[in-house]
């Protein structure tokens, strides 16, 4: 009777939400989940961006993209042929685009790192972002009664502690079983609302059973005439990738 009971508890527990549910969601408990469910010591994936124009246009890329924490990141483009061989290498504070026409190197200012990564809704910026919330926000639980899809959320505001970080306030409706974000709002630090970030498919990734999106949405608010998505098609993370990656050398290959 007592091993029925146990196994009743166990089962209990795993439909719960699994260890997030064990503790009280506090601010810095929202931020522990957040992070271990979207942050990734290194990542690799392959993904095609649509890009759909108002009228009707249509413009498909296809890239790889490697990161080693927050500092480095690497960006190959395959598809299409005419920007094939296009690569973005991320180094710190630096950032360098490789266009085959040039045959070399060029690091970008702050601005070329706020235009549109090749047409699209995402910034250089956005593209090569893998960070924690942990010590860079103030946050505040908004509410923790919304529902999306019949899952529990919260909503969270997230305010900068970096006066000069673009995106200053975020507003995220998190889903609270898996901690990954149904929707994402960037605003300005007056209040100006920039670009919205739309999850539409997570999956299950092991190893430690991350839900990241893998299918999203992202629409700048400066722009009406484009609508970006970004489909994931293959992940890989918490596994060795070679720092080869990450080197000039490379991005000129």
């Amino acid at each position: 009777m007592k091993r029925i009971i146990s196994i009743i508890f166990i089962i209990t527990l795993l439909f719960a939400g699994g260890s997030f549910a064990k503790k009280p969601l506090t601010t810095d408990a929202f931020a522990e989940y957040y992070d271990t469910s979207n942050y990734f010591s290194t990542l690799e994936y392959k993904a095609k961006m649509t890009i759909r124009y108002k009228d009707g246009t249509v413009k498909e890329k296809i890239y790889k993209a490697y990161f080693i924490g927050e500092d480095k990141a690497l960006i190959k483009v395959i598809v299409p042929s005419a920007d094939s061989k296009v690569r973005l290498l991320k180094l710190g504070k630096e950032m360098y685009l490789y266009m085959p026409k040039l045959k070399q190197g060029v690091l970008l200012d702050e601005n070329a790192r706020k235009k549109p990564f090749l047409g699209s809704d995402l910034t250089y910026e956005d593209i090569v972002t893998n960070e924690m919330i942990t010590g860079k926000y103030d946050i505040d639980i908004v509410t923790k009664d919304r529902y999306k899809r019949k899952h529990r959320c919260v909503v969270i505001e997230l305010t900068s502690r970096d006066d000069d970080r673009d995106y200053y306030q975020q507003i995220l409706m998190v889903n609270t079983p898996y901690y990954f974000p149904w929707e994402k709002l960037y605003f300005s630090k007056d209040g100006k609302l920039l670009k919205k970030f739309t999850t539409l498919e997570h999956k299950l990734v092991r190893p430690d059973a991350k839900h990241p999106a893998t299918k999203y949405e992202v629409d700048d608010m400066s722009r009406s005439d484009t609508v970006t998505t970004i489909e994931i098609f293959f992940m890989k993370h918490s596994h060795e990738i070679s720092e080869d990656y990450f080197t000039l050398e490379y991005l000129k290959q």
